[in-house]
Parts: structure tokens; C-alpha cells; sequence
């Protein structure tokens, strides 16, 4: 019976972290580039938590796994006519470079800083294959091709980082729309970019506004379930176990 507590317990955990994923996705639902994060749940049969307690340990259901982006729906492509602007169309991330290392975002909202240097949003400089920065010259004409090869002035001076990974790839939120993969599986090439083009985020309101009232709800049960529970336990002992 009090195994029941754990089970319980482990599904309120497990609701609470994803009411707050959808939260996180309705706040960003106009921000440039976002990537709607998902949550995985394990099989029920295979996985186990194992709860150390008094006297011994008790095993719960664990019924969550891990989050995941949904890095493969593509948000729609919206014209700005700011030759900073730039869209991955399709699949794939542009390169940053932050004070822990690279970092990758969809958000393609670039502009140039004081220094003359193509920064992203958060004013970490965008990187170039190879690792370098992009200067750019006050007041000079600034071509960047689907490929990523950026002229200034008619001359090549280099190429934008772009990097994809696997459907499956495990990514982990650093804060200002950036992410880096928790396994080394970045794969370099074969991503497309569109000029003077923002990327708008892929979140679909309505399904997150589903998912939150569906999430309320099984919070609800889980609680009336915790409290069932500890409502026959305590008949269990005051009552059935008293000495007649």
C-alpha cells in the first residue's frame, strides 16, 4: 500500500516537469528560430525507481525519461529584407561562440556590434567554418549564398558553421534560444540558408494548449490517487489494525 505513495508521487513528478515544457513552449511561441521541446516516457514494464526508505528500498514507476527538441518541423520562413537576417531552410543549426564553447541556435536574427563583428542575438559572435569570426566593414554589401559562403563586396571571406544531427540526437537548453548536443553527434554540411529570411518558431499553440488541459487533468487524478491512498492507509491503521 505504501508502494502506491511512490507511484503516485513519481507520476506528479513526472506531470509537473511537463507542465512546465509546455509553459516553457507557449512562452516562446514568437520566438525567432525555437524549437518545440517534447518529453519521452518510459515503458512502464522495463523501467523502475528504486526509492531508498526506512527499513528498505521501494520500487516506483518512473514515467519519466528525458526531453527532447523537435528539431525536424520546420517553422514557417518569413521575409525581412535585412540582409542579416538569416533562415535555415530545413533541417540544421547555425554555430556561436559562447564563453563555455560553441553553442547552436536556429534564431538567424544577426546583427553587427560595435566591434564590427556578425553577432547573434544574445551578442555571442556567429562562427565561421574553420572556427573564426565575421568582420563585417561599416556600409559594405553583404551576399551570403544558400550554402552559407559569405561575400562582402563581391569577395569570398569565408563560410557560415552550419551543423545538423540525428531525430533522435539528445540536446540540452543553455538560455537565449541555444542548445548544444549532450553527445558528439554534429554532422557538418548539407544545410541550406535563405538571406533577408526568419525562421518564426515551430510551436503549434493549439496542440500545447491541448497538452497543458490533458496535463491538469492527470495531475488531478494522481492527486485524488495520493490522496485515496493515504486516506485507506490511515483506516488500515487506526481501524482494521486496532485491538479489539
Amino acid at each position: 500500500m505504501v508502494k502506491g505513495f511512490y507511484d503516485a508521487t513519481a507520476g506528479l513528478h513526472a506531470r509537473s516537469i511537463q507542465q512546465d515544457t509546455i509553459s516553457n513552449n507557449l512562452a516562446n511561441v514568437s520566438t525567432e528560430g525555437y524549437r518545440t521541446q517534447r518529453l519521452a516516457f518510459r515503458n512502464l514494464l522495463d523501467h523502475k525507481l528504486v526509492v531508498d526508505r526506512p527499513g528498505g528500498t521501494v520500487e516506483a514507476w518512473n514515467k519519466f525519461e528525458e526531453g527532447r527538441y523537435d528539431i525536424t518541423q520546420q517553422g514557417p520562413l518569413r521575409s525581412t529584407g535585412n540582409p542579416l537576417d538569416i533562415a535555415i531552410e530545413g533541417e540544421g543549426y547555425f554555430s556561436i561562440e559562447t564563453a563555455d564553447g560553441p553553442a547552436y541556435t536556429r534564431n538567424g536574427c544577426f546583427t553587427r556590434d560595435v566591434n564590427g563583428r556578425l553577432v547573434a542575438a544574445g551578442g555571442n559572435p556567429v562562427r565561421m567554418e574553420g572556427g573564426g569570426e565575421l568582420q563585417l566593414p561599416a556600409g559594405s554589401e553583404v551576399l551570403i549564398g544558400k550554402d552559407g559562403t559569405v561575400r562582402i563586396d563581391d569577395s569570398v571571406v569565408g563560410k557560415l558553421e552550419l551543423v545538423n544531427w540525428r531525430a533522435d540526437a539528445k540536446l540540452e537548453r543553455l538560455g537565449e534560444n541555444l542548445i548544444r548536443p549532450i553527445d558528439d553527434t554534429a554532422t557538418t554540411g548539407g544545410v541550406a540558408v535563405q538571406q533577408g529570411m526568419l525562421e518564426d518558431s515551430n510551436v503549434n499553440s493549439m496542440r500545447e494548449m491541448v497538452d497543458m488541459i490533458m496535463t491538469q487533468r492527470m495531475f488531478e487524478s494522481l492527486s485524488k490517487s495520493l490522496t485515496t491512498t493515504d486516506d485507506t492507509l490511515r483506516v488500515a491503521i487506526n481501524d482494521i489494525g486496532r485491538t479489539q
